[in-house]
């Protein structure tokens, strides 16, 4: 059930979910989520604000 549950809330958030096994050498899990629409003005440098 987990990672149905994982799978489905990447989704609801637009992201993407990669699952890779190989058997005797483990499983990769990656998750990449997009940043909160609000964060394209919280990526600006610290320096930039101090100009």
């Amino acid at each position: 059930m987990g990672l149905p549950l994982v799978k489905a809330l990447v989704d609801l958030h637009r992201g993407n979910f990669d699952l890779r096994s190989t058997l005797g050498q483990g499983t990769c899990v990656t998750l990449e989520l997009p940043p909160p629409p609000d964060a394209q003005s919280q990526t600006a440098s610290p320096d930039a604000a101090s100009d």
